[in-house]
């Protein structure tokens, strides 16, 4: 998927003391083989990070969310994020308990409902960070704890650490680990892991934000056309593309024009230019 050694993405290890050389070479195995997922299976590849990650700090679900910047009067996470806005949320493990959990959480932010734990994953915007629970205990705020209320009090989650990585000014993505019948906080080491993980898969984010339009595009693509780019990504025929997603060639035309346009591209090669960090149809 990218053209990169492992070790571009190496922390210093003195910036991380709980962070052993045992956790830096699993790390490199996580980006070692994301890097082998093509272009178009970046979801699977998604997965494979969110399951391999928990895997590594004993969570039992995972999520990544990206959002945008967008200090307009139409975002309704305006108050709550300072302009920044949710754009799209995949979980590891998608249930009906985790879907109520999502909606509680969205209700919350819509109705501008601040919270000391989301302050503290608010800050620090535009930098590498992590956070977790016990983090907000230290807060001085007069935020209301409605996280700790409705959310952990009532056993929804024991605990959940997030990180944060910039793909650009103007997005940014997180990666979240949930606790829920393990009991045990999540510790220091596990924390700064996650942020590492987080940062050394930034190209890895800069392709997903790329691939819903939230970066390099006009707007954002509709959930057909990127299931329409995703096959452009590969070197299908329209034809080919048509057969696979059960449209007319007409249609799959139509949304392969809109793409282009929404990247501000000319053809297929100046789309896969984009994809390779190039701009020769630009």
């Amino acid at each position: 998927m990218n053209q990169f050694s492992p070790a571009d993405f190496l922390p210093d290890l003195n910036q991380y003391p709980t962070i052993s050389r045992t956790d830096i070479d699993q790390f490199i195995v996580i980006v070692d083989e994301l890097a082998g997922y093509p272009l178009h299976k970046m979801d699977e590849g998604l997965h494979f990070a969110l399951e391999q990650t928990a895997r590594l700090v004993n969570a039992e679900n995972a999520f990544w969310l990206a959002t945008t910047y967008n200090p307009t009067d139409d975002n309704p996470f305006n108050k709550v994020f300072q302009g920044w806005m949710p754009r799209q949320v995949i979980s590891l493990v998608e249930d009906e308990e985790r879907q109520k959990l999502l909606d509680l959480i969205l209700r919350r932010f819509r109705g501008a409902d601040e919270d000391e734990y989301v302050a503290l994953n608010s800050a620090g915007v535009g930098s590498s960070r992590a956070s977790m629970r016990s983090d907000s205990e230290q807060m001085q705020t007069d935020a209301v704890k409605w996280m700790e209320k409705e959310v952990f009090a009532k056993g929804l989650l024991a605990d959940r650490v997030t990180a944060a990585c910039p793909v650009t000014t103007d997005s940014e993505s997180f990666m979240g680990f949930d606790r829920i019948d393990n009991k045990q906080a999540f510790n220091e080491r596990e924390k700064e892991l996650i942020r590492v993980i987080s940062f050394g898969m930034k190209w890895f984010f800069t392709h997903l934000h790329r691939s819903y339009g939230y970066i390099d595009a006009k707007e954002a693509l509709t959930k057909r056309e990127r299931q329409v780019l995703m096959l452009l990504l590969t070197d299908m025929s329209e034809k080919q593309m048509a057969d696979t997603l059960n449209l007319s060639k007409k249609t799959t035309h139509h949304h392969v024009s809109r793409i282009y346009n929404k990247y501000s591209v000319r053809s297929r090669a100046g789309l896969m230019a984009m994809w390779l960090n190039y701009s020769a149809d630009k």
